[in-house]
């Protein structure tokens, strides 16, 4: 199912969905989600939170990396 839409929310998370509407892989932060983005390929997935950090996860969901940004 190639994920096409990513939404952020005040979850925690960042949800993926196919063009059908069907749930993807599921981004776990540490704070409400501000914004988020892709790359064209889907293969990674970033996100900023609401206490400046920045997030790096794989297409599968799983966090590469969190990196604190300048507020």
């Amino acid at each position: 199912m190639p994920v096409i839409l990513f939404g952020s929310t005040t979850r925690h998370r960042v949800e993926s969905f196919s063009k059908r509407g069907e749930p993807g892989p599921s981004y776990l932060c540490d704070n409400v989600v501000f914004s988020c983005a892709a790359s064209p390929d889907g293969r990674f997935v970033f996100a900023g939170d609401n206490s400046s950090q920045i997030y790096c996860f794989a297409g599968d969901g799983t966090r590469l990396w969190k990196l604190a940004s300048p507020r």
